[in-house]
């Protein structure tokens, strides 16, 4: 089974560093499940486990005050892939976790960790340091999607998820992992709505892009413009939101 999914274990940040034999001995040596999910098909969170996509794209959903069914997350081989650890005591357990894709999760248990094996216990080590920067990872993913999601209006939250990228990638010259509907359901807005404004920066000369390939061409106007500012005008005694 496990050589099964070999070519995705290899390519896991939850197994960077490891060999392939590395890989099998680690997990001949632990209690672990690797999971087939159709799109549509839902995962319940457990504790105590490590939880990885290995493959294909799972979201969790709330619906809103309006009744709006919004993406509260994404998790997918390029983002958000990590779904848990063993100390992660997690409030979103009353939901469920759907495939939206074929899917592959890779289930661990944590509490199977403990050997007095040497050599296994220094390899179990190596795994848990990757382990632990998935995790901080990943709650760093949810911090600038808070940022992404308090934005104004759909031009801000398309620029700082520019600007989030470029810092990510530390270029100008960037490349969209995500599809544009999952970049979309990311922002909490529209596929069309993405397009528009990705159309609109394209036109104002901010950005050109083909495909999933992005060039920022005024880096100043995006840092500028990605900064949410409460402008005072003076003059009609008024208060107003604008990008500036």
């Amino acid at each position: 089974m496990i050589d099964k999914y070999l070519v995705y274990l290899r390519k896991s940040s939850l197994f960077k560093g490891l060999s392939s034999k590395e890989i099998k001995t680690l997990l001949s040596n632990s209690g672990y499940k690797f999971i087939e999910m159709k799109p549509g098909d839902k995962y319940s969170f457990k504790a105590n486990r490590y939880v990885v996509v290995l493959s294909g794209v799972v979201v969790t959903r709330v619906t809103n005050i309006n009744g709006r069914i919004d993406t509260l997350q994404i998790y997918s081989t390029n983002y958000n892939s990590f779904i848990s650890d063993n100390t992660r005591i997690d409030v979103m357990n009353m939901l469920k976790y759907e495939a939206k894709a074929d899917t592959v999760l890779l289930e661990l248990e944590s509490e199977t960790f403990a050997s007095d094996d040497t050599e296994l216990a220094v390899l179990r080590q190596r795994f848990l340091k990757n382990a632990v920067r998935m995790q901080s990872e990943t709650l760093s993913l949810r911090d600038i999607r808070t940022w992404c999601d308090i934005a104004p209006t759909a031009r801000e939250k398309v620029l700082r998820f520019i600007f989030h990228i470029s810092v990510q990638q530390n270029s100008d010259n960037l490349v969209f992992k995500e599809t544009r509907d999952e970049i979309a359901s990311y922002l909490i807005i529209d596929t069309s709505t993405l397009l528009r404004e990705m159309r609109n920066l394209k036109k104002d000369g901010i950005i050109d892009y083909k495909g999933k390939r992005v060039k920022v061409l005024k880096p100043d106007e995006v840092i500028k413009h990605s900064e949410f500012r409460r402008i005072k005008d003076e003059e009609k005694n008024t208060e107003f939101f604008t990008i500036k």
